[in-house]
């Protein structure tokens, strides 16, 4: 069996981190590494594999784009099935994990993530589209700090200020879909969780897209909460919400027009839902997000 080592990814810059964009083969034997390495799935759906030290398999899950899990050092994975799979790997040193572990043990799911007594578990977050773009432009911010030419004990501060944004972005928080259960994957199930983020301000009849990829609409409902980790009707709501912040952040369009134009039934059900997922109510976000107005 294959063991990865984080010294042969660092070589070039020195700190204990490194950021691949890994693209993969259908299939990929057990492997292994001395690293915690947190997979970001930016594109594509697999079938993800844990195995026990004797090989055997100990659980697999379906996971597809916007999903992240973590795999500790010593744990055994591979992945099988994999369709327009492609991830970001960030692999981290366990030393430089140590540093921080007292400012992110208090994240709502660090323990979960990153706690080596943690339960062998399907342990996976789904990010909406708007989070994982967030989160991966972090990723990338790291990656260029990796390669700059700032010193380097200034270059590791700048980094892990950058992993610490990336944390409390990723593992912190509520209403985030949460998988602790084993799903199958298809092509049909993939493309309709596709055809909601793409246009989720459509009008949506569950029961006609469950038919249209051959399911019930309890079956429908179930498959997509185990993929996905929340119900299709909180996730639709969730990917609304994030449209509608994106216009009070860059329109002045009233309230009404923004709830209607994401689908909402009325302005008062879009500003409880708002004030639900971001602790604030539309209004006030939009006065303390945009810039104070220049003097006359």
């Amino acid at each position: 069996m294959k063991t990865f080592y984080l010294e042969n990814f660092t070589n070039e810059h020195g700190l204990p981190l490194s950021i691949r964009n890994s693209a993969h083969a259908e299939n990929t034997e057990p492997h292994t590494h001395n690293y915690i390495e947190i997979v970001f799935i930016r594109a594509g759906h697999a079938i993800h594999h844990l195995h026990s030290m004797d090989g055997s398999e100990i659980l697999s899950n379906s996971i597809i784009k916007g999903d992240v899990f973590t795999v500790l050092p010593g744990e055994i994975h591979s992945y099988s099935d994999s369709r327009m799979f492609r991830n970001y790997n960030l692999c981290i040193g366990t030393d430089l994990m140590t540093e921080m572990t007292n400012d992110l043990q208090n994240l709502t799911y660090f323990d979960t993530f990153f706690s080596d007594r943690r339960k062998m578990e399907i342990n996976q977050l789904h990010l909406t589209p708007m989070d994982f773009l967030i989160a991966e432009n972090l990723i990338k911010r790291i990656a260029l700090l990796l390669h700059s030419k700032l010193e380097t004990k200034s270059r590791k501060i700048a980094v892990k200020i950058l992993l610490m944004e990336l944390f409390l972005q990723v593992f912190d928080g509520v209403l985030k879909g949460w998988k602790q259960n084993s799903a199958s994957m298809s092509d049909n199930l993939f493309m309709s969780i596709n055809k909601l983020e793409e246009k989720p301000q459509n009008k949506v009849n569950f029961a006609k897209l469950a038919r249209e990829i051959g399911m019930s609409l309890s079956s429908y409902a179930h498959k997509f909460k185990d993929t996905v980790g929340v119900p299709p009707s909180e996730y639709l709501n969730l990917l609304r919400l994030e449209n509608a912040k994106k216009q009070l952040e860059e329109t002045d369009l009233p309230l009404f027009d923004i709830a209607v134009a994401n689908g909402f039934s009325s302005d008062n059900y879009f500003i409880r839902m708002f004030k639900k997922r971001y602790g604030i109510t539309p209004k006030r976000y939009r006065m303390l997000y945009s810039s104070p107005a220049e003097p006359a």
